[in-house]
């Protein structure tokens, strides 16, 4: 397709400028209609210049006022703190902590539907004890860690040529829950 064709969706190589962007989202937000548009790891978009950083946040104010659209901004407390970082922000937005998951049911069902998708010879049945209560102690709950531990132990189990994720391979991992990650010695010196 030739990049001045209107209905092309937004392609890097084919910005000529950044006006020229925004009109092609324009575009397909008018032409698409959606209602909700969710910023998963919005967090991540806060660490640029303060500059970017306001821009970000006047094309959200632009799409809610223009195309009728709600965004929906998940990530780390620092979005929090960035939208209430002035009034005209914080009365847009309602801010609603989404809950970690408990030790439950719902997260054996939740190992469950991770571990169908490893390319493992065998079930290891993460969602059973002692395996469950391992990830979900380091993951502290946290969906992202979750798939990030399993994901890390499915690639060890691989690499040493075992056909399941065991309690050895876990602990193996040295995965330093999210909360000692942040509170890490290392932090501190760089501070």
């Amino acid at each position: 397709m030739p990049a001045s064709c209107p209905d092309c969706a937004p392609q890097a190589a084919g910005w000529r400028s950044l006006a020229r962007a925004g009109d092609q989202v324009d575009h397909l937000l008018e032409r698409l209609k959606p209602r909700l548009l969710i910023f998963d790891e919005f967090h991540s978009a806060l660490r640029g210049r303060r500059e970017d950083v306001k821009a970000i946040f006047s094309f959200l104010r632009r799409i809610a006022r223009v195309h009728d659209i709600s965004p929906v901004l998940v990530g780390e407390i620092a979005i929090y703190d960035a939208v209430h970082d002035t009034d005209e922000m914080g009365s847009r937005f309602d801010t609603i902590p989404i809950p970690r998951w408990a030790y439950d049911e719902d997260f054996a069902t939740l190992l469950d539907s991770l571990e169908v998708s490893l390319p493992l010879a065998n079930a290891s049945d993460l969602s059973r004890e002692p395996l469950a209560k391992i990830i979900h102690d380091l993951s502290e709950g946290l969906i992202g860690e979750v798939i990030e531990i399993v994901t890390r132990a499915a690639v060890a189990a691989i690499s040493r040529g075992e056909d399941r994720i065991t309690g050895a391979t876990l602990s193996d991992l040295g995965y330093v829950p999210l909360s000692r990650r942040r509170n890490s010695a290392l932090r501190h010196e760089m501070t």
